[in-house]
């Protein structure tokens, strides 16, 4: 028990996020999935997404976390090239990306930054 107890502490520690994000997908998935597929194909070309989570102090150091959904699993082709930087159907650079399930992703655009906006807060 000892040993998954600093197992968690460590992963909560390094991977906020991805953590949360796990953890989150594992128990709420299906809810998730509708909210995402209920919206609107964006006009831009963009992927599918909802806002899914976020941390920051009065407007400073805001960073977003999207639940993105990939029809084709394009993204998989370009997570084997790079882990962060710009991807085809997301308008942000990317600080942190991973795969949820098949189509399914959890995407940080870099801090300050959101999906539907691409610039820094001002």
């Amino acid at each position: 028990m000892a040993v998954v107890f600093v197992w968690a502490c460590w992963g909560m520690a390094h991977h906020p996020f991805l953590v949360r994000a796990e953890t989150r997908w594992l128990f709420g998935s299906n809810y998730y999935k509708n909210l995402v597929l209920a919206e609107p194909l964006p006009k831009d070309g963009s992927l599918r997404h909802v806002e899914w989570d976020g941390s920051g102090f009065a407007g400073t150091a805001n960073n977003h976390v999207y639940l993105a959904y990939d029809p084709h699993d394009l993204l998989p082709t370009q997570l084997r090239v790079h882990s962060f930087g710009r991807f085809e159907g997301i308008p942000c650079g990317v600080v942190e990306m991973h795969r949820l399930a098949e189509h399914w992703y959890f995407v940080k655009p870099y801090t300050d930054y959101t999906w539907d906006e691409c610039q820094p807060y001002s």
